[in-house]
């Protein structure tokens, strides 16, 4: 009260020092005798309140002034007891530490300036010495992290309030070491710590310290000479530090970064060189610019760095050393103008424009170099055009990148001055030797290219991949995104500048060697870059196009028949991709191809989006899309349609051919997938001539493996389309309705149709007697018959490959058995609305399909069972009656033949890879969708049951029991009571034991088994 009423009355100025020092002297006192923590907060919180008061009384002389002058005094307790501290064997408290640095930085944040350097000195040496070892004050001591943030924080604020006279003092020469432990500690920390906070408070006191801005006004240049001697320390220190961490935070490396170069622009410089040369020394300075040199060719580094104000930092890193120091630190000019090229390629905006702009005030003689900028790049070029072929595979990633950024600003910043030396094939081959060398880095693995389709519903023997129609994931050949954009924007730079002649020669000539595929990967970036210069490149893309389908090229081996690696094949793979991509940019280079392109290109491109090889397919599908889309038409479909004449002719050729041409069916299948009626009655003429050919040669003969598969890519697709709700396929494959018809016409019909089919069944006779009895005379039925209705055209063409189908089915091949299987299912499916037509053909095909049951082939089996499944669908009564009387039968007496061999080898491990376990998957697999389509009687459900009740046992591998538990639900629809029967005389749960079960009341005892091996599958069936 007797403060404030002081302060209100304004007496004179040395009231205020003589009432600040009264109401502080007693905590100081306080403290000196007893430096506790809870006197330095008093002390501490006294100031406050001074600062506080004399703020609220508005006075003439600020607080910070009086502090000023009462400093020495003011800061004596505090010394001391820092002293104390330091001094004292045994170990304080921290938070006494802390207290007392929490004091000394509150009076350090209420002084304007600090007159005296002793008290500077003495105070920063009380400081460091709370963190130092005692044995070794250069060394860390390990103290917390919270005492060197607040002695950092202490430091910082000190040497931010020296005056002029007292900073002059702290840099004169005899001062210099006091100044230099403080420098080295901070660099000492900084190095050693984790602590990000704490490493940036580092910096951030060496910037206090290094960049004060009261040092910067004084003029003495012996004094900026004098701290010039800590800038290699400083270099050696922050940046190299910060490089030999990769994941350094991205603040750290900025912070660093700036520090640094801003030192070294205030102390080397063009305005002091000639002091610098005389007061060190001519070899000093020359060391000097050697270590610049090389520390900013390894900051280059961060030119790839993801964050953009590292990078940034980099561009004014360059711009300020080129500015104030490009005649003192000559040496480092090409580095630096090589940082500027890298970052005008840069994809920030911010950052390209402005390296861009300091270029062109570079090359318009705003700022003076020794040799100009073109002459540099020109030189450069040159020089990385050697070295990076054997230094590329060296670098890490971010080193790659920058090298082709810095390759990629050269040919940016010369643009049409390289016309001279694309003219030299010396220098063309050297820069196409640097291409390939980056295009060779970083192949895809060969996994990845030989990966197949997966099988589909409308493939399930994974014979051929259907059309995609859009890429998810477009083929790429490096692996990295960043170095596959920077090669392409290179390529595309060089194609407009390069002898399109010379530079496709010399490519030509690598495509015969090793680098085959590097010289077509870099023909085809080349190409992106050449749209523009259409006018003189018609013959040279001619030539393209004749070398790019030349078959020789293209159609490479893809499939291990004989000596060839899985590199190998994954080599050829990739060949085939790259000429792919490179065609489809050809499309894309001229508005209009006239149809000497088309015929070339058009079935090639069919036959590799039929192949088997994902990736193939895929590249290939994208192709056919870009050839539709450039001739104007909005789909696939109509382009086929339209040129259907273009691929007519290789399609018959290679359908002769089938040896050299194996993907012809998948070209079949593409055809049909995408084409309309036209495409359809070309196919159908096709067919005709199949199915000749096929009457005419021996069932082993692998032209029919050959032309089963078209048979049955024809059947596929055919069901397919008889089941398109589309309009368009509505027309071609709807039946016309009849409606005058009656049933007696009809019944009629269909006996005279079928008269010769049953005549062909052994033990029959008795069901064509009956007929005949039954029906009238031929010629009155065929009086009373009336005109049949018009059937659509393929309807003729689907019953003959169906009819051809009942004589590939006694093939030896397992394959063409299992290709005509699926063939009869995609007729069946096909003719399932013109019944009078397929259920002749039903009773064709049952005889021979009896016997795929006993094939050897897991796959044989698997397609049979679909065959007949599809075949209950279509003909009902018939399949079902001659089911139960062949196949079920064969199934039971197959299930308990294995068993006994099945269970003692069901153990082992290799039992998975074996013949009998494929076998009993694909009878297991097979039977529920067999089950599903027929009402069994009890009789056939208890005798499946019985044979299928064994198999889940967990002894069995796990997917034999998996199949097991479906055929048991499937048994389980048809009889709930017979299979509960079976499932608990086997293994009956202990919780239901004492209900009684649904559908037994005629049983009286259960036989309640302990075989636990069956307590996993059972119960897998009960939670179903």
């Amino acid at each position: 009260h007797t403060f404030l009423s002081i302060m209100d009355i304004k007496p004179e100025d040395s009231v205020y020092y003589s009432l600040v020092f009264n109401y502080l002297q007693p905590c100081c006192v306080e403290i000196t005798k007893n430096p506790s923590m809870k006197n330095f907060k008093t002390y501490k919180n006294a100031i406050i309140s001074a600062s506080k008061l004399i703020d609220e009384a508005k006075s003439h002389v600020p607080f910070t002034c009086i502090i000023s002058n009462l400093q020495e005094y003011l800061f004596f307790p505090v010394r001391l007891a820092l002293k104390s501290i330091s001094m004292s064997k045994d170990s304080i408290s921290e938070k006494s530490v802390l207290a007392v640095l929490d004091c000394c930085l509150t009076l350090e944040q209420n002084i304007i300036e600090i007159k005296s350097w002793a008290l500077c000195s003495d105070l920063a040496l009380m400081l460091l010495l709370l963190i130092s070892n005692k044995e070794n004050l250069l060394e860390v001591s390990k103290t917390s992290e919270e005492v060197k943030l607040m002695v950092i924080d202490c430091l910082k604020e000190l040497f931010g309030r020296l005056d002029s006279n007292t900073c002059l003092e702290a840099y004169s020469k005899n001062n210099l070491p006091q100044l230099a432990h403080v420098i080295q500690f901070c660099l000492k920390l900084f190095e050693l710590e984790n602590n990000k906070e704490l490493r940036l408070k580092c910096i951030s006191c060496l910037s206090g310290i290094l960049l004060n801005e009261k040092f910067q006004q004084i003029n003495s240049i012996q004094t900026k000479l004098g701290i010039a001697q800590f800038l290699p320390g400083i270099g050696s220190s922050l940046p190299l530090t910060v490089l030999k961490n990769p994941n350094t935070p991205h603040l750290i490396i900025e912070e660093s970064v700036l520090l640094w170069y801003s030192c070294l622009c205030i102390l080397v410089n063009d305005s002091n060189h000639d002091d610098l040369v005389s007061f060190y020394g001519s070899s000093w300075l020359s060391i000097c610019q050697e270590k610049v040199t090389v520390l900013v060719q390894k900051l280059s580094r961060y030119l790839s760095h993801p964050h953009p104000n590292v990078r940034s930092i980099l561009l004014s890193m360059a711009k300020s050393i080129l500015t104030t120091s490009c005649k003192a630190l000559f040496p480092v000019v090409p580095p630096l103008l090589d940082i500027l090229l890298v970052l005008s390629m840069d994809n920030n905006k911010s950052i390209n424009e402005q390296a861009k702009l300091f270029l062109t005030d570079i090359k318009s003689g705003k700022i003076s170099l020794d040799k100009s900028v073109d002459d540099h790049c020109q030189e450069h070029l040159k020089k990385l055009m050697v070295n990076l072929p054997s230094s590329f595979c060296l670098k890490d990633d971010s080193g790659r990148l920058v090298s082709l950024s810095l390759l990629e600003g050269y040919l940016t910043y010369l643009q049409n001055n390289l016309a001279e030396m694309w003219s030299s094939i010396s220098h063309l081959q050297a820069f196409i030797n640097v291409l390939v060398a980056v295009a060779s880095f970083s192949p895809k693995e060969p996994g990845l290219l030989l990966d197949k389709g997966l099988p589909t519903d409308s493939d399930p023997l994974g014979k051929g991949s259907a059309l995609k129609v859009a890429l998810k994931k477009p083929f790429s050949y490096l692996e990295g995104k960043e170095l596959q954009e920077k090669l392409t924007n290179i390529c595309a730079i060089f194609g407009q500048q390069c002898e399109l002649i010379m530079t496709f020669d010399v490519l030509m000539d690598l495509i015969t060697t090793a680098h085959s595929k590097e010289a077509i990967h870099i023909l085809n970036c080349i190409l992106c870059g050449v749209a523009s210069r259409q006018n003189e490149t018609e013959e040279v893309l001619q030539e393209i196009l004749d070398a790019y389908t030349d078959p020789s090229l293209f159609y490479p081996p893809l499939y291990n028949q004989g000596q060839l690696t899985i590199v190998d094949l994954a080599g050829n793979v990739l060949q085939v991709c790259l000429l792919l991509e490179g065609l489809k940019t050809l499309c894309n280079i001229k508005a209009h191809w006239d149809s000497t392109f088309y015929i070339k290109l058009l079935y090639p491109a069919l036959e590799r989006a039929a192949d088997t090889h994902q990736v193939i397919s895929s590249t290939a599908s994208d192709l056919l899309m870009t050839l539709a889309q450039r001739s104007g038409y909005s789909s696939l479909s109509q382009f086929l349609q339209a040129h259907v004449d273009y691929f007519s002719f290789p399609l018959t050729q290679q359908l002769r051919n089938n040896h050299t041409h194996p993907n012809t069916p998948g070209v079949l299948r593409i055809i049909l997938q995408c084409g309309g009626e036209e495409v359809l009655l070309f196919v159908h003429e096709i067919l005709k001539g199949v199915l000749d050919t096929i009457c005419r040669l021996p069932l082993e003969s692998m032209a029919v493996n050959f032309l089963t598969k078209v048979l049955e890519v024809y059947a596929v697709e055919m069901a397919r389309l008889s089941n398109d709700p589309s309009p368009a396929a509505k027309n071609e494959c709807t039946p016309p309705i009849d409606s005058q018809i009656s049933l007696k016409e009809f019944v009629c019909d269909y006996l005279h149709t079928i008269k010769v089919s049953y005549m062909n069944l052994e033990n029959e006779d008795h069901l064509v007697n009956d007929m005949n009895a039954e029906s009238p005379p031929e010629d009155e039925v065929l009086s009373e018959t009336p005109k049949k209705p018009q059937l659509p055209s393929y309807v003729e063409i689907v019953a003959k490959v169906m009819n051809q189908c009942q004589h590939l089915l006694y093939s030896p091949c397992p394959e063409t058995v299992a290709q005509t299987l699926h063939t009869i299912t995609g007729c069946c499916k096909a003719l399932q609305s013109y019944e009078d037509t397929l259920l002749p053909l039903v009773h064709l095909v049952w005889k021979p399909l009896l016997l795929t049951f006993n094939n050897a082939s897991p796959l044989v089996i698997n397609q049979a069972f679909r065959t007949v499944v599809c075949l209950a669908e279509c003909s009902g009564d018939f399949v079902y009656r001659r089911s139960c009387e062949h196949i079920l039968p064969s199934v039971v007496k197959f299930l308990k033949t294995q068993l006994g061999a099945a269970y003692k080898r069901s153990t082992e491990a290799q039992f998975s890879f074996t013949q009998r376990y494929k076998l009993l998957h694909s009878m297991l697999d097979g039977l529920p969708g067999l089950i599903s389509k027929f009402p069994l009687s009890e009789k056939w459900v208890m005798k499946l049951g019985w044979s299928c009740v064994p198999y889940l046992s967990k002894k069995f591998p796990t997917l034999i029991q998996d199949d097991a538990v479906e055929v048991m639900i499937s048994l389980y629809r048809q009889n709930k009571g017979g299979t509960w029967y079976i499932l608990a005389s086997t293994w009956y749960p202990p919780e239901r034991q004492r209900k009684k079960p649904s559908g037994f009341n005629n049983i009286v005892q259960m036989q309640y088994g302990n075989e636990a091996d069956y307590s996993i599958g059972i119960n897998k069936i009960l939670a179903r």
